[in-house]
């Protein structure tokens, strides 16, 4: 609740400095959906919180690919006395983590989830104020 609160204090006086800087230039006959579009554009807000989803998307990328299996390959060789060449190839894929890995892709995904969720009620919240501007 609190929450909502500052994010309206904080959306509504962002968009009429927005309107004050960009109103010379701009139309006078802007229709509702332009000016939430506009507010939309400029809100850092929802800025900010589009690069958390994106964070999170790569989060859950992150957790995927930590499911598979691991290889590896290493190459030495040894001048001196005796040339010798020695190679390694290497999979390494454990059998049971204890569902770990499962559980934290599930919790990347109830996170971006969320952080969507978050970036609507933000969107929502924005048009609610410009609405109530307008």
């Amino acid at each position: 609740m609190i929450n909502r609160k500052l994010k309206r204090i904080v959306a509504l006086p962002l968009f009429l400095i927005s309107l004050t800087v960009w109103a010379p230039g701009i139309n006078a006959n802007l229709t509702l959906n332009d000016c939430i579009n506009l507010a939309k554009e400029n809100n850092e807000i929802i800025k900010v919180q589009e690069q958390k989803v994106a964070q999170i998307r790569q989060e859950i990328i992150q957790a995927q690919g930590s499911r598979l299996p691991k290889a590896g390959f290493s190459y030495l060789k040894t001048f001196g006395d005796t040339n010798n060449d020695t190679s390694k190839l290497y999979v390494n894929q454990p059998l049971f983590y204890g569902y770990q890995k499962k559980n934290s892709v599930e919790i990347s995904q109830s996170d971006y989830r969320a952080a969507e969720l978050q970036l609507k009620d933000i969107e929502r919240t924005l048009a609610s104020d410009v609405a109530k501007a307008f």
